[in-house]
């Protein structure tokens, strides 16, 4: 019909010319006016609602990172509180369990029938499980009993319930990835309904406008998979509370890259008392030199991945690695009550774990040294960004580590007393022994080893 007009309106302006109809020329123009207006209106109705749908799904999926990164919080919260017997981890417990229930609903509300009865079945069947099982744990705790709380955080029908919630968080991701498949198709055939509706009017624009459609839609699964991406990077590179700020910043409306990065560079941070950890590879030198640089590099991905998945455990922050170095620090956000008792705990748990299963292709021991002191921790660079944290408590335990002993930590002695009534019944603590410190002289510090790695010393070297 509007194609019809548009070549009616050709022929009207050429009879205009020669009659002088002014009339035609009105009539006719104002029928393509509103052929235009129409079809202008079809299309903002249809972007709009694209925009919408895609609002929504963008939603739901930062309600699924959310979901994954307040259940690790509770699991460490209630983790922590059980091993360390103190009751202040209990409220923040609390405190984020309303929060991830709030998501749970709003979630549950994005769903269709059969993915939320699939969710209740699976995933929110398990959290309900894992919140019982640690509100056990943490009712044990309150109780003065925190080795209850420890069977049950540790136990086999823990870590069972946890694998099948974990996978039942797929549910959402493929919930999201259909939904806008279905909006897509939605769109789709809308588009073809209203130009078909309308007859063959112009097929190059019906053509035009269809490959626009396909083009944004295909332009918005690319953006929404990259963001995915991107923010799993994001989050694996820099600490959860660093990547949160930059996160906040880069969608603060009409934020510009140039001042996302400038926000970034500004975040300086100083910490009264944080406290860092140092861990080498004894004998490394050696080993890299019999080794291709392939199996070298296999060797410290093992190594590494298994402190990393220590460090989410213990709610530890890793800063970096540096050849065979693995760096690591507690207590930089403020919240932990005891970030020496995480960070010991950490640490034992990385020498008794590496004692126990040990490296595939080579015989691996660790050197550790920590210290507790006020650090600054800042973003350095405008380019490749690489958070990192500065102060004399950093090298201190950079020579905790250099003048330790192969399977044990080193710390001074005074940290030494302020931690041994908390870990006491899980790591063994030296007496005391004067070292020399490069650059800081003779220092009284201890010696401390897992209480299981103690044992299997004592067995090996007999009665």
């Amino acid at each position: 019909f509007f194609f019809a007009l548009s070549m009616a309106s050709s022929e009207t302006e050429h009879n205009f010319y020669k009659t002088g109809n002014i009339g035609l020329l009105v009539g006719a123009s104002v029928l393509q006016l509103i052929g235009f207006i129409v079809l202008l209106i079809l299309l903002i109705v249809t972007t709009r609602t694209f925009d919408a749908g895609v609002a929504e799904v963008t939603q739901a999926q930062d309600w699924s990172c959310d979901i994954k990164w307040l259940d690790e919080v509770l699991t460490m919260s209630a983790r922590v509180a059980t091993l360390t017997g103190n009751v202040s981890w209990v409220a923040r417990y609390n405190a984020h369990l309303v929060q991830l229930e709030a998501i749970f609903g709003a979630t549950l509300d994005t769903l269709d029938a059969a993915d939320r009865k699939a969710f209740e079945d699976r995933t929110f069947s398990a959290h309900k499980k894992l919140v019982e099982l640690e509100t056990l744990a943490l009712g044990a705790v309150v109780a003065g009993r925190p080795q209850d709380g420890v069977g049950h955080m540790f136990s086999a029908q823990y870590d069972a319930q946890k694998r099948v919630y974990t996978d039942g968080l797929g549910i959402v991701d493929a919930a999201i990835d259909r939904t806008l498949a279905e909006t897509f198709a939605f769109l789709t055939q809308l588009t073809v309904a209203i130009f078909a509706a309308m007859g063959v009017i112009s097929p190059l624009v019906v053509l035009i406008s269809v490959l626009a459609y396909r083009q944004q839609v295909l332009q918005a699964r690319a953006i929404l998979r990259e963001k995915r991406l991107s923010e799993e990077v994001l989050f694996n590179t820099l600490p959860p509370h660093i990547s949160m700020q930059l996160r906040e910043a880069s969608q603060a409306k009409g934020a510009s890259p140039l001042e996302v990065t400038a926000r970034v560079m500004k975040m300086c941070q100083e910490h009264a008392a944080a406290t860092v950890c140092f861990m080498d590879m004894v004998g490394f030198t050696a080993l890299a030199a019999a080794l291709a640089p392939l199996q070298v590099v296999e060797l410290l991905n093992l190594l590494f991945s298994a402190i990393d998945q220590e460090a989410e455990d213990k709610g530890v922050v890793k800063i970096k690695t540096m050849g065979d170095c693995y760096m690591a620090v507690s207590g930089l956000r403020g919240e932990e009550p005891e970030p020496e008792v995480a960070m010991l705990l950490f640490v034992c748990a990385v020498l008794h774990r590496v004692d126990a299963e040990g490296v595939p292709g080579a015989e691996v021991r660790l050197r550790c040294g920590v210290h507790t002191g006020p650090v600054v921790s800042a973003v350095l660079g405008t380019r490749k960004f690489l958070y990192d944290i500065f102060g004399d408590a950093v090298n201190t335990a950079s020579r905790m580590e250099s003048t330790g002993q192969p399977g044990s930590v080193q710390m001074v002695q005074a940290m030494a007393m302020r931690v041994r009534p908390r870990v006491e019944r899980l790591v063994h603590i030296a007496e005391p022994r004067q070292v020399h410190l490069k650059g800081k002289g003779a220092t009284m510090t201890c010696l401390a080893t897992p209480r299981g790695y103690v044992a299997q010393q004592r067995a090996a070297r007999g009665p």
